[in-house]
């Protein structure tokens, strides 16, 4: 990928963590700034109406905009790590697409970058085919965040949305599939092995499984890694159980020198292999023996695709990754 003079893309890479991280408390607050404490509480007001009216808007495709998804600032944020995409495998556009993304870190920036945007030129290596990125309803919960969110090829991760966007061919739903819990595990760990609701609907709506690896993701932030038998991780796990996410305790750069505010990633190369799709017949009672069969291979086709691009990072051969 091109480079962009230095202070553009750490611009960049800075605003966007405010605006990920921070955002969900700065809509809620300026919301509230708006409605109670200005001269424009009727617009709030107005605003307000309109949210309730357009609520589900996540679930029908949201509304990406070329405007926000080829914007020049996030080509500068993607120069900033800097984050490339590599295709493998020519996907045709008369196929509907499950992209398995892996792994699952703080921000998921890989995915977001190559996927929710066109920073990196997607629709030039993929031709005719349309991704979506899929995340947690909640993302879609907080006043004007949820417009932001839904500007970019991003939906909620539901069967509904699932069903709404795999009913045409041309469409790549893209599930970071380890989740909330993958976030607290080491390098390298995937919270894979009883995640098989993809399998299931792949089969039920007829889309091929792509594997996706998201090299270098995992080293964007410093984790302070959790025993699984600590009282620490057993409040991250209550966390995801009780709002979808977790706080995991990570370092990043810090915003004006404030070590409390160390929420800007580190420039580390991101490197996304898409991997060759795996073709699936269309079954709409799929057994849980179908179910398990495709989830086997797909693990398989996973594992293959590590193993054959991991010196893209210099990994050595001797680290493999390991399914939880």
């Amino acid at each position: 990928m091109k480079m962009i003079s230095k202070p553009f893309p750490i611009f960049c890479a800075t605003v966007f963590a405010v605006i990920w991280i921070l955002g969900p408390f700065l809509s809620i607050g300026f919301s509230l700034w708006i409605l109670f404490f200005s001269d424009f509480w009727p617009a709030g007001l107005l605003y307000l109406a309109w949210f309730w009216l357009d609520f589900e808007i996540e679930k029908r495709g949201a509304r990406p905009k070329k405007l926000i998804t080829e914007n020049e600032f996030f080509k500068g944020f993607a120069s900033y790590f800097p984050v490339n995409l590599v295709k493998t495998c020519k996907l045709p556009t008369n196929r509907k697409y499950i992209f398995g993304c892996h792994p699952h870190d703080l921000l998921s920036i890989g995915v977001f970058t190559n996927f929710a945007t066109n920073a990196t030129g997607f629709d030039k290596l993929f031709p005719g085919i349309r991704p979506f990125v899929m995340t947690l309803s909640s993302q879609f919960y907080f006043p004007i965040r949820r417009d932001l969110v839904a500007s970019f090829n991003v939906v909620d991760s539901t069967k509904k949305s699932l069903k709404y966007l795999l009913s045409k061919t041309s469409t790549a739903c893209c599930i970071v599939i380890g989740g909330a819990e993958e976030s607290l595990e080491p390098a390298y760990t995937l919270i894979l092995k009883n995640r098989k609701g993809f399998c299931k609907y792949a089969l039920e709506f007829g889309a091929d499984l792509v594997p996706v690896y998201n090299f270098g993701e995992n080293e964007v932030y410093e984790k302070y890694e959790t025993r699984e038998d600590s009282w620490i991780r057993y409040w991250q796990m209550k966390m995801i159980d009780l709002i979808g996410f977790s706080a995991p305790i990570y370092r990043g750069v810090p915003i004006f020198g404030l070590y409390f505010l160390s929420i800007v990633p580190k420039a580390k190369p991101i490197t996304t292999v898409v991997g060759k799709a795996i073709r699936v017949t269309q079954c709409n009672n799929p057994s849980q023996e179908q179910i398990d069969q495709l989830h086997s291979k797909y693990c398989e086709k996973l594992i293959e695709l590590f193993e054959k691009h991991k010196k893209l990072h210099k990994i050595p051969k001797n680290v493999h990754l390991t399914i939880k």
